[in-house]
């Protein structure tokens, strides 16, 4: 089960094979290069568990060890990097029941990191080079209904603690422009299913219309739930997202505005089954 796909703008693609624990590094022509699951580590021998994200910069590879609850740092050979892997940050604010669950991430030019982790929804955690927790990026806010607010004044403390735990706002996917914004989705809000973050992290994006015209949605509320967002061709100013539910990626421009979309649910040519990931890779996506 492919997870996450990444290409480094260059002559690597990298496919996160997170059921058989490993990184599968092919050429642009899908010529298998190398494959990365066990490395060692202080005199023994650790594995990849359930990896489920993969970005490189050309020079260094980043994998988001999901299982194992960190980040390996890997060179452009495939070689581990020690002193660069990431364990699981001290973030105050967080339950110390919290575990630390990467998922998707990308970086800055500075070597910061910007990582997507299972269970946190206060947005996307924001580390230095070094791993060290800096805050949290672009928490989607959340609005309630006139009802929901006039019902809150009647809640007790205790309920409205436990109304604030289930508040969706986890991110699925994250991928940084030449710009520096972050581009990313969330399949649970309904708020901001994509986005576009500066560095202050606010939601930049103008458009908040996803669909077109009624054709690109089965139902009348239909929310999208976008698994994944890639970039187009340099300077195009396109981003492309994938609906997991309908089997469709839709195409935007840099304001916002849909242009087109293909797919529906299927298994037979022109179709798509549970999309995970999708990457843009020169003309062509993936």
């Amino acid at each position: 089960e492919l997870s996450d796909i990444f290409y480094d703008g260059a002559d690597r693609l990298y496919l996160c094979d997170t059921q058989n624990n490993r990184i599968v590094v092919t050429d642009t022509g899908f010529e298998r290069v190398t494959e990365i699951s066990d490395f060692a580590f202080e005199g023994r021998t650790e594995s990849l568990n359930k990896p489920q994200g993969v970005y490189s910069d050309g020079k260094t590879l980043y994998v988001s060890d999901t299982g194992n609850n960190r980040i390996v740092v890997f060179d452009a050979a495939g070689d581990f990097v020690p002193q660069r892997m990431v364990e699981a940050p001290d973030i105050p604010m967080l339950d110390t029941e919290v575990a630390f669950e990467p998922t998707r991430l990308t970086l800055d030019n500075s070597g910061g990191i910007y990582v997507i982790a299972k269970g946190i929804n206060q947005g996307i955690v924001w580390l230095d080079e070094t791993g060290r927790f800096i805050g949290f990026m672009g928490a989607p806010r959340v609005e309630f209904s006139l009802i929901e607010r006039m019902w809150r004044h009647f809640y007790t403390k205790e309920q409205r603690e436990r109304l604030q735990s289930f508040v969706p706002t986890e991110y699925d996917s994250v991928v940084r422009d030449a710009d520096g914004f972050l581009y990313v989705t969330s399949q649970t809000s309904s708020m901001v299913p994509v986005g576009k973050l500066n560095s202050s992290g606010e939601n930049i994006r103008k458009s908040r219309g996803y669909f077109a015209d009624e054709r690109y949605r089965n139902e009348k509320d239909y929310a999208p739930c976008f698994s994944d967002i890639a970039l187009g061709e340099p300077d195009s100013g396109l981003h492309y997202t994938a609906d997991s539910k309908q089997g469709r990626i839709y195409c935007y421009t840099e304001e916002g505005q849909m242009l087109y979309a293909f797919g529906k649910n299927g298994v037979q040519k022109g179709t798509f089954s549970n999309i995970h990931a999708i990457e843009f890779m020169k003309d062509t996506q993936y």
